[in-house]
């Protein structure tokens, strides 16, 4: 073992600085490694040594976390990001392989408060180390849990997204959990999560949108409210870019005829009386997130309740019942007969009882074209089992 791990460091990294290949980052790395086990003041000096080298600084993370981390080692790292020689994205790492487990949430603050000066891109990384920092159900300190009130509340925070936002969403839910959140910081926290459907930028909302559903999905139950508010707000704006995203989040899954949005959740009493305020302008709106369909005991389909309930008082409201079209199956893989079929029970009920004329007609004139498919479709399936396609 060398006498002076530096010396033995500043000879190796000259050798490496006169040849044209990059240098060998886990051989430096490891250096510093065994240098911090038996004297960790050395293994600084290792560091700031490679700081200076061209051929090494642009790893200057990589290698800090070679050690130990102390907390003059964060110090130096605010430095370099204070200096511009390391992006926040570099620093994420240093959490990684519970790289901060033995420090306090005192002693890693400097770093997340200098993170969080350098906008979304710092608060990225703030909410990511944060996350890693109590992965495995370590306590949340409250020095944390007011940076991350803070990081996800940042503004612009989605005009600049480096990952897929799992963190957010699991963030999210500590803080909730912990009780860290009122009223105040939900009807932000909700503003801030769908101001996603204000975008320009399609790549960032995809790859959120599953985050967001989510996000919101648990904020729902206890606080409809403030969910809706915010929701209701998209879904009726007057920028059909907003709309078409907020109604990506909010409509039901493609595919899915039968089941309700994602803000099927909400107290009937929230969407009833907002429709009631303006019902030509809103009762459209929420007919696109109802469930329509289910199945009963034994297998036939009715209305759900909640349906019902809503075409008997705003069924003669503009785009209604052109909603409820829409909602109808338009398309199928393979034979459309099972797609269809379960809507007819329902609707010949309406067509024979509903207390509205313009359901009872509109009733009729669905099961007219289901009828017309349903029979051009079996056509087609007989002709293919006897061959003739």
């Amino acid at each position: 073992m060398a006498g002076d791990p530096v010396q033995l460091f500043i000879k190796a990294l000259r050798a490496a600085e006169a040849r044209s290949e990059p240098a060998n980052r886990q051989f430096f790395g490891g250096l510093i490694s065994g240098t911090d086990q038996r004297d960790p003041r050395r293994a600084r000096d290792c560091i700031r040594a490679a700081l200076l080298s061209p051929k090494l600084k642009n790893d200057a993370i990589s290698l800090i976390g070679s050690s130990k981390l102390q907390p003059e080692d964060l110090r130096l790292v605010v430095s370099l990001l204070q200096s511009g020689d390391v992006e926040p994205w570099q620093c994420a790492p240093l959490s990684y392989g519970r790289g901060l487990d033995h420090l306090s949430a005192d002693q890693i603050m400097p770093l997340l408060d200098e993170l969080g000066r350098h906008g979304p891109a710092g608060h990225w990384v703030t909410i990511h180390m944060i996350s890693m920092y109590l992965y495995g159900g370590k306590p949340l300190p409250k020095p944390l849990a007011e940076k991350l009130k803070t990081s996800l509340l940042a503004r612009g925070l989605f005009d600049n997204v480096i990952e897929q936002g799992y963190d957010l969403e699991q963030m999210t839910k500590l803080l909730l959990q912990q009780g860290e959140l009122d009223n105040r910081l939900v009807r932000a926290l909700v503003k801030q999560l769908l101001s996603i459907c204000r975008t320009s930028d399609a790549e960032v909302f995809y790859k959120l949108q599953g985050t967001i559903q989510s996000t919101i999905m648990y904020l729902l139950p206890s606080y409809p409210n403030h969910v809706w508010e915010e929701a209701s707000k998209l879904l009726t704006s007057g920028d059909w870019h907003v709309r078409f995203y907020a109604e990506q989040i909010f409509l039901s899954p493609h595919g899915n005829h039968f089941g309700p949005g994602l803000v099927h959740g909400l107290p009937v009493d929230v969407y009833l009386d907002w429709v009631r305020k303006a019902p030509t302008a809103r009762a459209a709106v929420v007919i696109k997130w109802l469930p329509t369909v289910v199945t009963l005991s034994d297998g036939t389909g009715t209305w759900s309740p909640e349906l019902e309930t809503y075409i008997n008082e705003f069924g003669d409201q503009p785009g209604v019942l052109v909603g409820l079209e829409r909602r109808l199956p338009r398309c199928w893989s393979g034979s459309a007969v099972p797609h269809l079929e379960p809507f007819l029970p329902p609707l010949e009920k309406w067509a024979h009882s509903h207390t509205r004329p313009e359901v009872r007609r509109w009733a009729r004139e669905q099961i007219g074209f289901i009828n017309s498919e349903i029979e051009a479709n079996r056509r087609d399936d007989e002709e293919r089992n006897a061959g003739i396609h």
